[in-house]
């Protein structure tokens, strides 16, 4: 029983700095819907920054969830562009802070 509850503690050892690098953000009211939604404004040109946090808040309640773990792959790269965009603005508009906000978010979606 013991070997047994060391590979648990071991596995969730291993996948906790992995989810935690996965670069999603925080929580949001209700993931699915929302990223539906923002899916289909991605689709139209926009808001893949936000269908990205909502699939990662949508894999966060459900872990196994392949659709939402589907869906982070699907719209990091555009999410990640999206940040680094916004702080190249934000630079060029003279607010590091922000600039340096915005470059870490992009970083953690696509180090």
């Amino acid at each position: 029983m013991k070997h047994i509850a060391r590979h648990v503690i071991a596995a969730a050892l291993l996948i906790a700095p992995m989810a935690a690098a996965s670069g999603c953000a925080s929580d949001s009211a209700q993931p699915v819907p929302q990223a539906n939604s923002a899916e289909v404004r991605e689709n139209a040109g926009g808001d893949a920054h936000l269908a990205y946090d909502r699939a990662c808040h949508a894999s966060r309640r459900n872990p196994g969830d392949s659709k939402a773990a589907r869906a982070i792959k699907r719209h990091a790269p555009a999410a990640a562009a999206h940040w680094a965009a916004q702080a190249r603005l934000a630079a060029t508009d003279g607010r590091p802070g922000d600039a340096w906000k915005m470059a870490m978010r992009a970083m953690e979606i696509r180090p």
